[in-house]
């Protein structure tokens, strides 16, 4: 028999722990399996208790044209990262992209849980 376990949340072991085997020596502790929704609901936040200081404010208070000029040049970013063939910039600017999007919905007041519903109907269609 195999399992699959989708996580939800950070906490699986008794201890608090995200994992049973963080007591094994080497093992590498994963980042938490929602950072998504974690990182939107600071986003969320933001966009609803304003903080003048704060970088996600200032592309709210920008509107669509500064949150999706920075869509673009992620976009882009990401592309070049690719053609170089460089994992950590690559990470770092899906990272970049995948934040300013947040943003993008959160502005337009579309839920994560929407986006995460329209994917998991997407999967489960033969193409």
């Amino acid at each position: 028999m195999l399992l699959t376990i989708d996580q939800v949340g950070e906490i699986a072991c008794h201890t608090g722990e995200r994992s049973c085997f963080h007591q094994v020596e080497g093992a590498i502790k994963a980042p938490p399996g929602d950072m998504l929704s974690q990182v939107f609901a600071i986003i969320q936040d933001r966009r609803d208790h304003p903080d003048p200081e704060s970088y996600t404010c200032k592309l709210f208070e920008g509107g669509d044209n500064k949150i999706l000029k920075k869509i673009g040049e992620e976009a882009a970013e990401v592309v070049m990262a690719c053609k170089d063939d460089a994992p950590d910039e690559i990470a770092g600017e899906v990272a970049d992209l995948f934040y300013h999007a947040l943003v993008a919905i959160a502005h337009h007041r579309v839920s994560l849980r929407d986006v995460y519903e329209k994917l998991a109907a997407r999967r489960s269609t033969r193409r």
